[in-house]
């Protein structure tokens, strides 16, 4: 279940009242204040299969530009109420265990289900604050892919496959990925370059360290090329394809929220090693190293960022406003060109050259 709690000037309390009614879920208006000017506050309690649709349906009545007008949203830790709990194993086609709800509740829930299109995503500004945590935290997540570059030098040099997961698993360049993507399709122009200057930035920094500390240890004792060094070299077209693939995983992760998707996604598509790799290579002035696995590198995150806009876009996650939209879909469509072109600019020369 979830929570929806609205703060309104007087004159818009019957248009969301309205869209309460349709959707017949239990709330509570409360006379209030704020400012020494009348005010209403509602809280609603609602499946979550029904809160993203609710929240957009409100906010397109809302005028969020005046300084009363706010809509939150959260879970709940529990809810206890029968007709609830119906309404949320109708809407996810389950029988319900303590006894089916009767005919007049039935008809009431399918006649919501048939009037209004649900939207299975939470709102866009959930998704948003994911994603701009990633830029918000920028010290922190530095330390996270230095160490996490540390620990995949480490296993790559030793050919330890679990020292290389571990890595994996603490990376954080998932986190510019997905801002990116996510701003692309909304439109983000100042968002969409905070996420590729620092998502730039990191891979540059892994590559740096990766160099300097291969550099150091080269001369204490000769550094052998392991298979695990030069798997992260090997380059194939399919790459980009799996990556898609892998990015779309991981926008469903985030739509879902569930953390276990990204886990799997992060050890799947392997980011920090093939980065790793290329400091490696040029630590031991081995262009052949460098480039190969900057190859494997850049399929990776190309492919991911075009799984992540796949599948935001067939999700329908857009702005609110109009003119928000047509200005996200031109920058959209500028971005999804560039990456293509990249994407088989990367095809031909991992065919020729892989």
């Amino acid at each position: 279940m979830e929570q929806i709690e609205i703060t309104l000037y007087p004159n818009q309390a019957e248009e969301i009242e309205k869209i309460l009614e349709e959707f017949q879920v239990p709330y509570v208006k409360t006379a209030a204040e704020s400012y020494k000017v009348a005010c209403f506050h509602y809280i609603i309690t609602c499946p979550g299969e029904i809160a993203g649709t609710l929240v957009d349906m409100i906010a397109k009545k809302f005028d969020t530009s005046q300084r009363v007008n706010v809509i939150t949203h959260h879970k709940t830790e529990s809810t206890i109420s029968d007709y609830l709990h119906k309404f949320e194993a109708f809407l996810k086609e389950e029988r319900e265990p303590h006894g089916d709800p009767d005919i007049s509740t039935i008809s009431a829930f399918q006649s919501i289900k048939d009037k209004i299109k649900i939207k299975k995503t939470g709102p866009i500004e959930g998704l948003v604050a994911k994603t701009d945590a990633f830029l918000s935290r920028k010290k922190d997540i530095y330390v996270m892919i230095l160490v996490a570059t540390v620990v995949a030098l480490v296993g790559l040099v030793s050919n330890n496959v679990a020292v290389i997961i571990g890595a994996m698993l603490i990376s954080p360049l998932l986190g510019p990925i997905s801002s990116f993507a996510l701003n692309s399709v909304l439109g983000r122009q100042k968002r969409i370059e905070e996420s590729l200057m620092f998502g730039s930035a990191m891979i540059g920094s892994s590559i740096v360290l990766a160099a300097v500390l291969t550099l150091a240890l080269s001369a204490f004792y000769p550094i052998e090329i392991t298979p695990e060094i030069q798997s992260r070299t090997e380059v194939s077209p399919i790459l980009i394809v799996v990556a898609v693939m892998l990015g779309i995983a991981g926008g469903l992760a985030l739509l879902t929220a569930i953390p276990e998707i990204i886990v799997g996604v992060a050890i799947a598509v392997a980011l920090v090693p093939p980065a790793t790799t290329i400091g490696i290579g040029l630590g031991l002035g081995s262009s052949e190293i460098a480039i190969g696995s900057s190859l494997v590198l850049l399929s990776n995150i190309i492919g991911m960022v075009i799984g992540f806009m796949v599948i935001f876009l067939a999700k329908g996650i857009s702005p609110r406003k109009y003119y928000e939209k047509q200005k996200a879909k031109r920058v959209l469509t500028v971005n999804i060109i560039v990456l293509v072109l990249l994407a088989v600019a990367l095809g031909v020369i991992e065919v020729l050259f892989g």
